[in-house]
């Protein structure tokens, strides 16, 4: 009963039960990407945008270890 989902740029596979989880922080992630086009219209460098709404902890939270699997 896994999710299967695919693009031209590859596939994931999410657990069921992980399901919920995974939804919740990739619309964490895209809210974020909004707020940071939004501030690079108004000037901002993607540098500073990521960096005022710490993008690279959502892209990293929860994320495995080297080698490890969840």
């Amino acid at each position: 009963n896994d999710i299967i989902l695919a693009d031209d740029s590859g596939a994931i596979v999410i657990p069921q039960e992980k399901a919920e989880e995974v939804l919740k922080i990739a619309t964490d992630i895209q809210e974020k990407e909004i707020l940071i086009e939004q501030m690079i219209k108004k000037g901002m460098t993607l540098r500073e945008a990521r960096e005022k709404v710490s993008y690279h902890h959502l892209q990293t939270l929860n994320a495995p270890s080297d080698g490890e699997t969840k």
